[in-house]
């Protein structure tokens, strides 16, 4: 397992210091989730006063960092989260834990106690991980002297950055570099050698700016004039896979149907690129001790007249191929081949998650899950739902649009390998829940301020109406009291004439006087 290295920035002091005084964009390269030190190493004749540090990307400038009375303050805490530190007596700024998001240009302008101002930008790519390669072979023509072959390198991620280089060697030479080109899904070389470089190795470098990785064959694993060192699968059958964990125990067995009992038995181990040797035997009814002699703790054991053989702790350098010949009483021989491949324990994955932008409906976030490992033949799943997404190599990243409902399911991811597996699990940042809560609660507010204004307004529209129509009904009794008086004059004008100006307090009972003779 590789670990995150430190940052340094030691190397590039003399070139960035002729650089940043013509104030040039210097190129920056750096390893995905490893640290990277961005040094403004100038020829400074006073002490510093004040530094600022800026980033670009999209045409977009913030800053990131200042150093106001020697003291480290960081701006937009959010987009680094904590992963900036100062370096360099302040004319530095190392940047952990890298992330794709991370490139862009980087300046700092250094401000001096004598006034003078110095300028340094940086642009800085972050890089993925080189993904392991892995060597495909095709035989074309093969003769007694003449071996005719392609080979294909290939990785499981392609991105623009890669490219690819073939060396060879033979015996034990020094490699030599015979073909290098951008890398692309079919990187492959045909060669022709004759039967006397059969012992040679071909390996593949691919590689980008800040890491690499190679993988190599021998062409005893290809050309079959030269094999007799290895054991022949077209004679003998095909080989049963067996697949170990790094540091676990396993037994080979044999699944010959063997009707006599065992004479004796051989087993053979044969690695990767490598010469075959015997490893353990049973002769003359006996077990007789394994070969241990390159590995001391003597892993290797005979158990069941030889037909089972024992591997303990199991080690990387245990891949390749066991071959068991067995010899019975009859003197007929068997054999059996076993294609062991060792894995080591997946370890547990990490997730990052990037918060893309937020509107009305959705929230779109970026996750990505990735093992700190350089392990090969892993493969991720991404669940959620009902739904899951796989994908192979190291690192696995997907672009959701969340709906609020979405926003709260949780997000795993499995990463596995043939013997091993481990998941890791995250929610949505709460920013998207958040905003959700926020959009209900304005609808809310809303529906609240209109109830405010309307039900004041409703109120008052019913006390009104009352009000006229209690009004009206009033005017209307005075206007038929006033007529049946008038009306009363012809008849009993002497009454009239006492009703004519009387008291204010008495009004009403005369009118009522009236009404009821009238009623009459």
């Amino acid at each position: 397992m590789r670990q995150p290295s430190p940052p340094s920035c030691i190397l590039l002091s003399l070139f960035i210091l002729t650089a940043a005084q013509r104030n040039v964009l210097l190129p920056m390269p750096g390893l995905l989730y490893q640290s990277v030190c961005l040094s403004s190493d100038f020829n400074l004749t006073h002490p510093v006063e004040d530094a600022s540090w800026t980033f670009q990307n999209n045409g977009e400038e913030i800053r990131i960092a200042k150093f106001p009375n020697s003291k480290f303050r960081v701006n937009n805490n959010n987009r680094f989260n904590n992963r900036l530190k100062p370096s360099n007596n302040m004319t530095g700024l190392t940047i952990r834990d890298l992330r794709p998001e991370d490139s862009g240009t980087y300046t700092v302008t250094i401000t001096l106690t004598d006034g003078v101002t110095h300028r340094a930008s940086f642009n800085l790519t972050v890089y993925e991980p080189v993904p392991v390669p892995e060597i495909k072979t095709e035989l074309d023509i093969i003769s007694p002297d003449w071996c005719n072959f392609t080979l294909y390198c290939s990785v499981p991620t392609i991105t623009s950055t890669l490219s690819a280089s073939w060396s060879y060697r033979y015996n034990v030479t020094e490699h030599h570099p015979f073909n290098e080109t951008k890398y692309n899904k079919s990187h492959a070389v045909h060669l022709s050698l004759q039967s006397q470089s059969h012992n040679s190795q071909f390996l593949c470098l691919v590689q980008n700016p800040v890491d690499k990785k190679n993988v190599s064959v021998y062409t005893q694993q290809i050309c079959p004039a030269n094999r007799q060192n290895l054991p022949s699968t077209s004679d003998q059958g095909t080989p049963l896979h067996l697949n170990g964990l790094l540091s676990q125990a396993i037994n080979l067995t044999s699944d010959l149907n063997v009707t006599q009992s065992v004479r004796d038995s051989f087993w053979y181990f044969t690695p990767s690129g490598r010469r075959k040797r015997r490893i353990c035997e049973f002769r003359n009814d006996k077990t007789h001790p394994c070969d241990n002699s390159n590995d001391p703790r003597e892993r290797f054991e005979l158990y069941n007249d030889g037909m089972t053989l024992e591997i303990k702790s199991v080690m990387f350098e245990d891949s390749g191929i066991f071959e068991l010949l067995v010899t019975l009483q009859d003197r007929t021989t068997e054999t059996s081949l076993f294609n062991f491949t060792v894995y080591e324990p997946v370890p547990s994955p990490k997730i990052n998650i990037t918060l893309e932008n937020v509107n009305a409906d959705r929230c779109n976030i970026t996750l990505y899950c990735f093992v700190m490992s350089s392990a090969s033949m892993l493969s991720f799943v991404w669940k959620y739902g009902d739904q899951e997404r796989e994908s192979y190599g190291n690192g696995f990243r997907i672009e959701l649009s969340l709906t609020p409902t979405e926003s709260s399911m949780e997000y795993q991811c499995l990463v596995r390998n043939p013997v091993s597996q481990n998941m890791a699990s995250v929610l949505p940042p709460q920013n998207c829940t958040i905003t959700h809560i926020g959009q209900n609660r304005n609808k809310y507010y809303i529906m609240l301020s209109l109830m405010i204004i309307v039900f004041p307004l409703a109120v008052w529209f019913v006390v009104v109406t009352n009000r006229t129509t209690k009004e009206g009904e009033v005017s209307a009794q005075t206007g038929r009291t006033y007529y049946e008086v008038e009306d009363l004059r012809s008849q009993e004008k002497s009454n009239v004439q006492q009703a004519k100006n009387p008291p204010e307090t008495a009004k009403a009972q005369t009118i009522y006087c009236v009404l009821q003779r009238d009623g009459e």
